[in-house]
């Protein structure tokens, strides 16, 4: 009946007596994932109550040098509240009435404090910040809407507001990718000894981290506007440009994130990548010993480098299928284990590109953000969802062209090291290097 159930009242009542408690918990000496996990409860319930606990306590931890550990605590929590906090308390629980409208308006100030948590010092606090603004990124088109201010458009103090921050969204993401690459420069591989080897290849933490930066990265990118993620793809070109990593640890989370960016836009990933790093490998193939069992770190940078566009996505790799086709014929054959092992990976990758049926588009919302914010209203896509029956799924399905060039691949390269094989195993008297 009626009068049995919880009315408005209650529930307040019942958030107001949980909230000092939560509070506290957030410091818990056992870590504050179980309070992390209750808070993304409670703040669908009553989010004016939860979320500036929340934020008062992200604040003060993200300024607060002498005990590092608040971090730690406190970024779970936030991480949980992302989406409430977005969308200004908005929820089925509260009938989709915003709770807490000024919630929006933190979001840019706290991304900015978030920024220094990448820190190549503390791998922890980096993990924890990254899977935060990760958080964050995913629910927001990054999207310049500053120019509505100045269009002359009704907008309340609020969404003006909003919008020239949106104008931070450039150096922001310069400043992230600046920060990720600062990182993975610090990368180290950490040799094992084991049975009087040295294996110079350890999946040791901060291999793990990278890939962690890496994936956040993916978050970002997918969310931005075409002129923002070509600005970020060009600050790339210019880190991997401008240095060689060695391609264990650092370069591997690297070139990780150059795949994930291909992932969102291959075309235009492979315009600025792909024509510089060919004709280095071809430079440095021609200079060297092709018989040389040593390869130069530069040639292998930049085999990883064309290996990463290589796992990208969409038929990107038929308008440069003649340079493909001269970069294994190369590579393939190289002495050195690790350039003709990064040569393999790279027609796996195109291959697999080419012939595979994959969902092509993983943004929030079907919008992909090419249109102006003259022409569409950004801020109504802030942590919104869809429905999964009004999703559109675009899916990349192999066409003749490229199924044609992937059956030339096939028989260009594979047929003749499969002659090669089948000769050596019909020769009983062939004697085979074993390493």
């Amino acid at each position: 009946p009626e009068s049995h159930r919880l009315t408005d009242d209650n529930i307040t009542e019942f958030c107001q007596c949980l909230q000092p408690i939560v509070e506290v918990s957030m410091f818990s000496r056992y870590g504050s994932m179980e309070t992390a996990k209750l808070l993304r409860d409670l703040v669908m319930l009553r989010p004016e109550i939860f979320i500036p606990t929340v934020l008062d306590k992200s604040y003060a931890a993200l300024v607060t040098l002498n005990e590092p550990h608040q971090i730690l605590n406190v970024l779970p929590c936030l991480n949980v509240v992302a989406r409430a906090l977005i969308m200004g308390g908005k929820s089925a629980a509260t009938g989709n009435v915003a709770r807490y409208p000024e919630g929006p308006s933190h979001v840019f100030p706290m991304l900015r404090n978030l920024l220094p948590g990448i820190d190549s010092n503390d791998a922890s606090k980096t993990a924890l910040t990254a899977t935060v603004i990760s958080a964050f990124a995913s629910l927001l088109p990054v999207v310049d809407c500053s120019e509505l201010v100045h269009a002359g458009r009704e907008l309340d103090e609020g969404q003006r507001a909003l919008c020239q921050d949106s104008g931070q969204w450039e150096d922001f993401l310069l400043q992230l990718l600046d920060r990720c690459c600062c990182v993975f420069e610090q990368l180290a591989v950490e040799p094992e000894v084991s049975n009087n080897k040295i294996f110079t290849h350890k999946r040791t933490q901060e291999s793990m981290l990278g890939d962690l930066l890496a994936t956040s990265m993916l978050h970002f990118l997918q969310q931005c506007s075409p002129p923002l993620f070509e600005l970020a793809v060009k600050r790339m070109f210019s880190f991997a440009t401008s240095r060689v990593l060695e391609t264990k640890v650092a370069g591997a989370a690297f070139s990780f994130m150059l795949e994930n960016a291909c992932q969102v836009n291959p075309e235009l990933v492979w315009k600025i990548f792909f024509p510089h790093c060919f004709q280095a490998v071809c430079h440095l193939v021609a200079d060297g010993d092709p018989e040389s069992e040593k390869a130069d770190n530069a040639l292998l940078w930049n085999l990883m480098l064309l290996k990463a566009l290589g796992d990208g996505v969409d038929a990107t790799a038929l308008a440069y299928k003649d340079d493909v086709v001269k970069l294994l014929e190369l590579t393939l054959h190289l002495k050195n284990k690790d350039a003709y092992t990064f040569a393999s990976d790279i027609i796996a990758g195109v291959l697999k590109s080419l012939t595979s049926l994959f969902c092509i588009e993983k943004r929030s919302t079907e919008d992909d953000f090419t249109a102006s914010p003259l022409e569409r209203d950004y801020l109504k896509d802030w942590g919104a969802g869809m429905h999964i029956d009004d999703v559109t799924v675009r899916w990349h399905v192999p066409s003749e062209e490229e199924l044609d060039f992937a059956g030339f691949l096939l028989e260009r390269f594979l047929e003749p090291e499969m002659v090669k094989l089948q000769a050596i195993a019909d020769d009983d008297t062939c004697e085979v290097k074993k390493e």
